[in-house]
């Protein structure tokens, strides 16, 4: 991103909610950096009528119907999108229309979309709930398309800027598990930084070593048990848009504390749908996570007020690795 600003920084880039953050966060302690959540125009919208959106009878005022998703072509492997990648572990792909689309297991509501998107688009909007709603008939990820689901709106984004100038901004789609988990599997090839979206069963590639573990659904979001730190097991949400690291409640690390050589220790922060979530950062020489063996990796510890936040794990620590959703047959998968 740093060659971005220095060669074109006139240019208002977009990226994802998350990975704008994480580029603002990496990038704010520079002079003139800065990053804020920023109201978006809501002049121009498309009202939700009974004309434009499937609406429930049986209550007065009429309400949308809920979400539900119909996959209307094959199994599709997309490229991740190279910013939000590099800068946060985070598997954001293009939707065809050029817009980017984040595939969130960790979240628990069928899309989120900012409020951009849904006036350009003219998507019917309905502003007097709470978060507020649209209706979108259809949103084509190249050969595969989700139709016919309510998505949240997002009527702020946030906004990375350097001496007052917006560089960045977060106009982004961010899909659920409860659309996702429609699909048989999403299998994150991060050796190759591509994803499948997966109509069929998963079948595995034969040069890779595979490891599974059952997956349990919690509030529409996916769980899976995985041994820690020599055996000790422990329940994560399974969040393809977690981020780089494992990050655990502080009762978590103090079960593994005394079974990890802990290097050097910090305080940070990372974004999250409620805002930054402070964490005390444990750089722990080796640690054993599910079939995996890691060294000098970071662990980030949860303290303060962490309501609506959850032990979990994404993309980054599976790096060099495949790790599948299995939504079909009730798996998580690592092949290494």
């Amino acid at each position: 991103m740093l060659n971005y600003l220095t060669v074109m920084p006139n240019i208002y880039f977009r990226c994802t909610a998350r990975a704008i953050l994480a580029a603002g966060v990496l990038l704010s302690a520079l002079t003139g950096c800065s990053i804020q959540q920023t109201p978006l125009d809501k002049h121009g919208l498309t009202p939700m009528t009974p004309q434009n959106t499937p609406m429930t009878r049986a209550s007065v005022p009429m309400r949308p119907i809920g979400s539900f998703l119909a996959l209307d072509g094959k199994t599709q492997t997309l490229p991740y999108s190279p910013m939000p990648w590099e800068f946060g572990c985070l598997p954001c792909v293009n939707s065809a229309s050029g817009d980017m689309v984040m595939l969130d297991t960790g979240m628990d509501v069928s899309a989120h979309v900012t409020l951009d998107i849904i006036r350009d688009g003219k998507y019917p909007v309905q502003l007097s709930r709470h978060p507020s709603v649209s209706y979108i008939p259809s949103l084509s990820l190249g050969g595969i398309a989700a139709e016919r689901f309510l998505a949240d709106v997002d009527d702020k984004e946030w906004q990375f800027s350097i001496f007052g100038l917006p560089i960045y901004g977060a106009r982004a789609w961010t899909l659920g598990t409860q659309l996702l988990s429609h699909s048989k599997y999403l299998a994150f090839d991060n050796r190759n930084h591509c994803v499948t979206i997966g109509l069929e069963d998963f079948h595995g590639t034969n040069n890779l070593r595979w490891t599974w573990y059952d997956m349990y659904t919690y509030e529409h979001r996916p769980w899976v048990n995985l041994p820690v730190a020599g055996g000790k097991s422990m329940s994560f949400l399974a969040d393809s848009a977690g981020g780089p690291h494992l990050i655990l409640d502080r009762e978590q690390w103090d079960d593994i504390a005394p079974h990890v050589q802990v290097a050097r220790q910090m305080a940070d922060q990372y974004p999250t749908w409620y805002g930054m979530q402070p964490v005390d950062v444990y750089v722990v020489r080796e640690l054993s996570f599910g079939p995996l063996h890691l060294r000098n990796e970071a662990v980030w510890v949860r303290k303060g007020d962490d309501s609506g936040e959850e032990p979990s794990f994404g993309l980054g620590i599976f790096a060099g690795t495949v790790a599948v959703w299995d939504f079909h047959n009730h798996r998580f998968g690592v092949g290494a």
